[in-house]
């Protein structure tokens, strides 16, 4: 098969970082003029495109530049991830700061210049994703297909995040996918640090620690266990202790937005709200912690593209469980949706990588906000998984007939680092 790699044929690490830089940064500068130049070009309006989430992390690291990292959940702002993500923008707010530049929060202004600084640093996080998404990928497809995946993970992953201004997502997919390919090859303390790093960086990355525990040899999973949590508790330990009451209701109490605005209420908020209130967010987070550990025991005996599918699967109940969904909630299952068609085969990574682009584009559609979007969402992504699923699910000799082999080769499984 043209498209696949000769085992023993896995490109470089360097080439990996040439090729993710250069994407990455195109995809960069593309979503830097879009928001320069939408506004006054197609509506003849003078004012920049600037989602109003990246102030958002700006002001608690601030706390952090100014030496009051305990307090960082102060802001009171809507900050609700744990502080790494405020650790890593605090150089580019200080610099912003030293040359006098102008934030958009409190007041939202038409060109604020912060975002010359922090715009072209918040891109940055697409890169490591990208280099994750090349390594998984290259061991098993050539370079003209590897690349042409890369790019269209750049449009469908890494768009949605960089235009919400979420860089603590790329950096929590980034080590997550790191931490799949250390898990292939049997790096098992390498596996929980990554996986500690993209916990660390968003929250929602913990759902992938019950597939590594399960994966993890018997007398290795208590030490996995506290290497891959460990530093989340050590680093939300600080600000709990000095300041509990912001910093409490930031990380384990976070409120929930009940009203639509720029994104897409789903069908079962008035359920979630009846339940939770304004901590609805929490019932359906709860409920998807809950199903990582029953879905890793059940393919647990599974091949690896099998177990990647389940995690995508988790992953992906987030649309359905969130009351208010946005586009960039989607980015990390589509990801690993995506490396589980490849793992299954070039049948199904056709078909979901062409599912899964009108599916990005239909999530940053702004003006459809009711419900009877997340249902629509809803089909496509069922008959994207279950068109995984089923091709994973038949029988061996089917499997090997139609894709090459029903199971990861061992140089598909190799290591990410």
């Amino acid at each position: 098969m043209a498209s696949r790699r000769p085992p023993g044929q896995q490109e470089s690490n360097a080439a990996a970082w040439l090729w993710s830089i250069a994407i990455g940064t195109a995809v960069g500068a593309l979503v830097m003029a879009y928001s320069f130049w939408w506004m006054p070009w197609v509506h003849g309006q003078d004012g920049w495109i600037v989602s109003n989430d990246i102030w958002i992390l700006t002001e608690p690291a601030r706390y952090v530049a100014d030496g009051a990292f305990g307090y960082l959940y102060s802001a009171r702002n809507g900050y609700y991830s744990l502080p790494l993500p405020a650790l890593l923008m605090a150089p580019a707010v200080r610099l912003y700061d030293h040359w006098q530049m102008v934030g958009g929060y409190p007041r939202t202004l038409p060109k604020p210049t912060a975002w010359l600084v922090v715009g072209p640093w918040a891109t940055l996080a697409a890169i490591p994703v990208l280099h994750a998404w090349r390594r998984l990928t290259t061991a098993t497809l050539r370079r003209p297909a590897a690349t042409a995946l890369q790019v269209t993970v750049a449009a469908v992953v890494v768009v949605p995040c960089e235009y919400w201004c979420h860089p603590e997502d790329l950096l929590a997919l980034a080590f997550l996918l790191y931490s799949l390919g250390a898990t292939g090859a049997r790096r098992w303390d390498a596996a929980a640090w990554l996986l500690a790093v993209a916990v660390c960086a968003k929250q929602w990355s913990i759902v992938a620690l019950p597939f590594l525990i399960v994966a993890a040899p018997a007398g290795r999973r208590r030490r996995v266990l506290l290497e891959a949590t460990g530093p989340a508790l050590m680093l939300a330990a600080v600000p709990l202790a000095v300041d509990w009451s912001d910093a409490s209701r930031s990380l384990l109490f976070p409120p929930t937005a009940l009203h639509v605005g720029s994104g897409h209420s789903s069908l079962i908020l008035p359920l979630l709200s009846s339940l939770a209130g304004h901590h609805a967010s929490l019932v359906g987070r709860a409920l998807e912690v809950v199903a990582a550990p029953v879905a890793a025991l059940v393919v647990r005996h599974r091949p690896a593209a099998t177990q990647t599918l389940a995690l995508a699967g988790v992953l992906m109940l987030r649309m359905f469980l969130e009351p208010v969904v946005f586009a960039y909630y989607l980015a990390p299952g589509v990801a690993v949706l995506i490396l589980a068609a490849v793992q299954a085969g070039p049948a199904v990574t056709r078909r979901v990588v062409a599912g899964t682009g009108v599916l990005m584009v239909w999530a940053l559609i702004q003006s459809s906000r009711t419900g009877w979007w997340w249902a629509g969402v809803a089909v496509i992504v069922v008959a994207l998984t279950a068109s995984a699923g089923y091709t994973l699910s038949r029988p061996p000799a089917t499997a090997r007939g139609a894709t090459g082999s029903g199971r990861l080769a061992a140089a598909d499984r190799a290591a990410v680092l």
